[in-house]
């Protein structure tokens, strides 16, 4: 009957313990367990209040709840883990959710419906190889929109490990006219235990709270440390990650960060790999502290070890910095300049014979672009090239940036100009080795090949007379010198004109072109 919101029960609690310890001892692990659980809470049997916001399950028996105890509860969840580990394991489920429902359906083991001789911990309707008890139980009534009162048929157990197998069974083999009717509850079909719980509302109970309550007892218990399958291991766990490898009190949904990290390079001895139904795999290094797969390597193809001594920059083109020191390291774009000096603070020597230096926080240097004395440095040769005055605006379009060069040199001043920056160009220069710059700074340059101009390239047919006043370089159509020069104070016949490189140029011949601001057209 209910009163003032609370379940009570007419079935005393001495008929519930009218069995004898002698037979349970003949049961498995679970029957002691309940034995033991059932004597304790003859004790302080009490009524119980359901949430508010969550009614108990259709499937709840009406025997008296008895209070159950924190440790009792520990203990029931300890000892149905294992057995749900192994069946939902099986039938490709949720452990966490197996257990909830054990738990919630049983009320932690001490229903009359769950204890012996009837051993159903989940309320299933029917019969068991022709044996079932008939029970008063509580169902939710939509018309109603409330939980009434019934007496129902329901399957009785030759053992607890019988009712795990017959729920796994139900669940993944759905009923008689749908074989799929749990199909949202498997594995393969979720991506959380939440999808599982939200898929049994409806359907393996009639309760509209049902997976929300499930969903609290998974939460509340930690449950979905027991959806991962955790085995033994004695292998070594390096941390690859550059900042280090977070450390975990778990490997659950409800793991928190220790404030611990593990730091990069340093290796770490795993007792045990879990591995979650989601993918996840974490390693235990110690009692309740675990990190994730994703920041370790397990191969030994890396020593990192503390440096503190000077390198420099041997590549005459700069040393490029990575993120980090492995195989998958990714470049941040910056580039140190020739002959500079650095301190490394560590070394990481790989399997592939590569070795690399640590310079600052997730900055490493590749050995071949440095060396451990100080390259002779000579002063920057300046190409030999025609500069004409320029005034435009370049984007830089060159994936990763374009280096910024000090002169007309070879020689890089460190920074990158990043990919679709805008730059005004004062000046442009062809060198006589075939390369075209620009000028974006006093003294600093960037190779035309990396980027764009605003005023484009545009070419009319055109004729007329040209006029120079100085020597004039005649240039192909993609701004080559030829090597060839036009006498100042000469008249030539021009036949189209075109602007390119932010400069106009007049054709004086097949692919032959001159420009500069000396040049007067008639």
């Amino acid at each position: 009957m209910l009163n003032k919101g609370r379940l009570w029960y007419a079935i005393p609690i001495a008929h519930r313990l009218n069995w004898r310890k002698n037979d349970m001892n003949k049961k498995n692990a679970w029957g002691k367990l309940i034995l033991a659980s059932s004597l304790a809470l003859s004790l302080v049997a009490s009524a119980i209040t359901p949430h508010p916001a969550k009614a108990a399950a259709d499937t709840v028996t009406l025997a008296k709840l008895a209070t159950v105890t924190p440790a009792q509860q520990a203990a029931f969840i300890q000892t149905a883990a294992a057995t749900a580990r192994t069946v939902a394991t099986q039938y490709r489920l949720y452990p966490s959710v197996m257990i909830a429902q054990a738990v919630l359906e049983s009320h932690y083991g001490t229903s009359q419906l769950a204890l012996p001789p009837n051993n159903n911990l989940f309320g299933i309707k029917g019969d068991y190889n022709g044996a079932s008890v008939d029970m008063p139980t509580q169902e939710w009534d939509k018309d109603k929109n409330q939980m009434v009162t019934v007496t129902e048929k329901f399957k009785k157990y030759p053992d607890l490990l019988s009712s795990f197998n017959d729920n796994g069974n139900k669940l993944r083999n759905g009923v008689s006219w749908d074989a799929g009717y749990y199909a949202g509850t498997w594995v393969e079909n979720t991506t959380s235990y939440k999808d599982a719980t939200k898929a049994l509302t409806g359907k393996y109970a009639t309760a509209p709270t049902y997976g929300d309550t499930l969903n609290d007892l998974i939460q509340r218990w930690d449950l979905t440390q027991y959806d991962a399958a955790v085995a033994p291991s004695n292998q070594v766990a390096y941390v690859t990650a550059g900042a280090g490898a977070t450390v975990y009190t778990s490997y659950s949904d409800n793991r928190q960060p220790t404030g611990g990290t593990l730091k990069l390079g340093t290796a770490w001895r795993v007792t045990n790999t879990a591995t979650r139904l989601d993918g996840q795999v974490f390693y235990q290094v110690a009692h309740n502290q675990w990190i994730s797969a994703g920041d370790t390597s397990t191969t030994a193809p890396t020593t990192v070890t503390p440096a503190n001594t000077v390198i420099y920059v041997a590549n005459r083109t700069g040393a490029a910095v990575y993120n980090t020191y492995t195989a998958g390291r990714q470049a941040t774009g910056r580039v140190l300049p020739y002959a500079s000096a650095w301190r490394a603070t560590s070394v990481a020597k790989l399997a592939t014979g590569e070795t690399l230096y640590q310079v600052g926080t997730n900055n490493w240097l590749r050995s071949q672009d440095i060396a451990a004395t100080k390259p002779n440095v000579p002063g920057p040769v300046e190409k030999t090239a025609y500069q004409y005055a320029t005034n435009d605006v370049l984007t830089i379009t060159q994936r990763g940036g374009a280096a910024l060069y000090q002169g007309l040199t070879s020689q890089t001043t460190g920074r990158t100009l990043a990919q679709g920056s805008r730059w005004q160009v004062s000046r442009t220069a062809f060198a006589t080795d075939g390369s075209i710059w620009y000028q974006v700074a006093t003294g600093q340059w960037v190779s035309a090949a990396a980027g764009t101009l605003a005023s484009g390239t545009s070419t009319v047919k055109e004729r007329g007379i040209v006029r120079t006043h100085s020597t004039t370089p005649i240039m192909t159509g993609t701004g080559q010198l030829t090597q060839r020069t036009l006498a100042p104070n000469t008249r030539w016949q021009y036949f189209a004109k075109k602007k390119a490189f932010g400069l106009i140029w007049v054709q004086v011949a097949t692919d032959q072109w001159i420009t500069g601001p000396t040049l007067t057209t008639e």
